[in-house]
């Protein structure tokens, strides 16, 4: 009985290693030799498969489903080519043959019809790529190097992507990590102390569904374009005429459906404005795979540099992400507590080291130095783990922190409410006298608020406003909570928010101002100009519910608009003296019932001002992160 158990196990053991084999090669130019990098390499019918990296070689796994692989290889300027795999276990070397078309060949064409293709390829963007919800999984991979090319920080996950329709521009779908593994090196601490978010999103936010501007007819005249044929296909050249922004580079369009291939371009512009980062290069590349005509991102990097301002050092970047299987006109979408969020650090996982880590995936294949790298040996994961906790734990709290930050600054549009008419006020003290006819007042104030996230929902904030009218000043110091919950699932993010505050108000309305000769001494104070203004007002303590929109601008900010209802619990009228000069401005307050009976309103002794903010208050605003 224990041998044929035994023998079973050996069996199944051998089917499954024969049955999900990992296929690895290098594609190089039949006649150049040279490596031939972003190549699609699939299995013929399905949606499955990988592509080339920079020096040419790949890797594909073999799953249960099929046997030893009949493979795809597909690029512009070369011949397909079909391979049976007869022995997956060694290197196998595809050769591609070039085609004899291959040249590059201008075409003239005038500037008018030039625009009108332009505009068709366009116009047929909803036609060419997914208007309905496509579901991904992919393999991404991110690093940073300093100039001497010793890596900073790295990571590679197995992501699952949903994306929605192309026509929601700038939509950053959903994205969950399924496995990943990565970290910063303790040589980061003395070169850059800069974490960098929203890199894994290149999954979901190719150049057509950005709609960047080299592609959009109504930015032609921004850019020069030169057309060319290339393989049957039309190679469009761009760079913008503007030397301070802008994008140069090129695209590929298939003549048959006007759709958009690939594209390599670069961004340039003038950053330096940027507080703590400066980027120096941008280039990107698109690679998009045809799938039942329609057609879907297959490949994306990113190559890039900038200048650490705080250490003055040069930083490097590579992204990039290929997607490895697509399922077209899926329901599918990503629970929420389970997405990644746009503002989270990537490379801030937990690194997990073992050379069979990604078996079962099919990945981008690293290069040499990546792979050289004392990281990936398992020797190392201890000793760097160790290092890790103990040179990174304190800023890896600091940029959590920093992270779940929120700043916001806006502008808040309220009234000052009050029984309209004369007020009259004495004080003996300084022998002075004032007089006014009030009424309601519109108000205009500046409020600030920082808050910090308990997690991806929950956040709790301080806000203060300040009032900016002269003749009418109010503030208020809250402490608050907010509950966040995004409202729709692709497109531009939009979120709506309630919460509830508490704290104290100030409001004044300036009834009069006097000039005196010498100091004033009033309200345990001594006010020293010559020219003082007097207010009456109330204090109160305010509770305030509120209710808010957001929608996504660019980055780690947000546009908002916040409705809120104060509640004021009761209060203490008051009479301030304030100097009306001078950059710190001296001011003196008394309770009215301190005073006596020496207020009156249509010459009618008052015990109270009535005044009170409205029982409506709008607050238009950013919110600089989150």
């Amino acid at each position: 009985m224990i041998k044929n158990i035994f023998l079973l196990l050996f069996v199944l053991l051998s089917v499954y290693s024969f049955s999900q084999q990992t296929v690895h090669g290098v594609i190089i130019d039949s006649k150049t030799k040279d490596p031939i990098p972003f190549v699609n390499v699939s299995l013929p019918n399905s949606n499955r498969g990988t592509i080339s990296n920079l020096k040419g070689n790949f890797s594909f796994m073999s799953n249960q489903r099929d046997s030893l692989p009949n493979l795809s290889f597909s690029h512009i300027g070369y011949h397909d080519l079909k391979l049976k795999v007869t022995d997956p276990a060694s290197l196998i070397t595809v050769l591609l043959e070039q085609k004899t078309n291959e040249i590059e060949e201008v075409m003239v064409m005038s500037e008018n019809s030039l625009l009108k293709l332009l505009q068709s390829a366009y116009e047929k963007i909803p036609d060419n790529y997914s208007k309905t919800r496509t579901r991904y999984m992919g393999f991404f991979r991110e690093s940073s190097k300093e100039e001497t090319g010793n890596y900073l920080s790295y990571g590679e996950a197995f992501i699952e992507s949903v994306r929605g329709s192309v026509t929601l521009k700038n939509d950053k779908g959903q994205i969950r990590i399924l496995k990943s593994r990565g970290g910063f090196l303790p040589k980061a601490d003395t070169t850059t102390h800069l974490h960098f978010y929203g890199g894994i999103f290149m999954s979901t936010q190719d150049f057509i569904q950005k709609r960047l501007s080299f592609i959009d007819p109504a930015h032609f005249n921004q850019y020069k374009y030169i057309i060319q044929k290339l393989d049957g296909y039309y190679k469009v050249s761009f760079t913008s005429k503007s030397e301070r922004s802008g994008y140069s580079g090129y695209f590929i369009l298939d003549p048959k459906n006007l759709a958009y291939l690939e594209a390599k371009y670069k961004s340039f512009g003038d950053l330096s404005l940027q507080l703590f980062y400066s980027p120096l290069l941008r280039e990107y590349y698109d690679k998009f795979i045809e799938i039942n005509d329609q057609y879907y991102l297959k490949y994306r990097n990113f190559n890039g540099s900038g200048l650490d301002k705080m250490s003055r050092k040069k930083i490097y970047h590579f992204n990039e992400y290929l997607s490895s299987e697509i399922f077209p006109n899926t329901e599918v979408t990503i629970p929420e507590n389970e997405q990644f969020e746009y503002l989270d650090v990537f490379a801030e996982r937990i690194p997990d080291y073992s050379k069979t880590y990604w078996e079962g995936y099919n990945i981008i294949e690293a290069d040499s130095q990546f792979q050289k790298n004392q990281l990936l040996q398992p020797s190392q994961a201890e000793v760097i783990n160790v290092l890790q906790k103990t040179n990174h734990m304190g800023r890896t709290i600091k940029v959590k922190i920093r992270n779940r930050l929120s700043v916001k600054y806006g502008f808040t549009f309220s009234n000052t409410l009050i029984q309209k008419g004369l007020y009259e006020i004495y004080i003996p003290e300084i022998s002075q006298s004032f007089n006014k006819t009030l009424e309601r007042i519109n108000n205009l104030g500046l409020n600030s608020s920082v808050g910090y996230y308990v997690n991806k929902y929950l956040s709790v904030k301080y806000t203060e406003t300040s009032g900016l009218g002269k003749e009418n000043k109010y503030n208020e110091q809250l402490l608050g909570v907010e509950l966040k919950k995004k409202i729709n699932q692709f497109g531009i993010p939009n979120f709506i928010s309630v919460g509830a505050n508490f704290g104290l108000s100030t409001t004044l309305l300036k009834i009069g101002s006097f000039r005196n000769n010498e100091i004033v001494r009033w309200g345990g104070k001594e006010l020293e100009t010559k020219n003082i203004d007097a207010f009456i007002g109330c204090k109160s303590l305010v509770f305030k519910p509120e209710i808010s929109f957001y929608r996504h601008l660019k980055g780690m900010s947000t546009i908002y608009i916040n409705f809120s209802s104060p509640i004021s619990i009761p209060r203490n009228d008051i009479i301030q003296l304030k100097e009306a000069s001078g950059f710190i401005r001296e001011k003196a307050t008394v309770k009215v019932s301190k005073i006596g009976h020496s207020i009156l309103k249509d010459q009618l002794p008052l015990d109270q001002f009535g005044m009170k903010t409205s029982i409506f208050v709008i607050s238009l605003g950013i919110n600089l992160n989150r």
